[in-house]
C-alpha cells in the first residue's frame, strides 16, 4: 500500500490525508491482535510488510477507506502523486 508520509505534504490535500491515515492506522492497530509479516526491503532499505489486525489486512482496509492506494505493479513501481 502507498500511504502518504506525514512530513511529505506537497499540497493541503496531501497533508490532510497524511494526518487522517496516521490517525486511522493508529486506531486500527489498537483494535486487536497485530501481525506483521515481513516480506522484503525496498531499494532504500525500508522493510516491506503485510500488517494484519485480528486476521484482517490493514492495507486493504485503508485502501477501501480512501486513505491509501495499492502499490503499482507496472511503471517500475513508480507511484502517482497525491496532489
Amino acid at each position: 500500500m502507498d500511504l502518504q508520509h506525514r512530513c511529505a505534504g506537497k499540497c493541503r490535500f496531501e497533508a490532510d490525508l497524511a494526518q487522517k491515515s496516521k490517525k486511522r492506522l493508529a486506531a486500527l492497530l489498537e483494535g486487536g491482535k497485530v501481525q506483521i509479516l515481513r516480506q522484503d526491503t525496498d531499494r532504500y532499505g525500508c522493510t516491506l510488510s503485510f500488517v494484519r489486525v485480528n486476521g484482517r489486512d490493514v492495507g486493504d482496509m485503508l485502501v477501501r477507506e480512501g486513505l491509501a492506494r495499492t502499490w503499482p505493479d507496472s511503471g517500475g513501481g513508480r507511484r502517482e502523486p497525491w496532489c
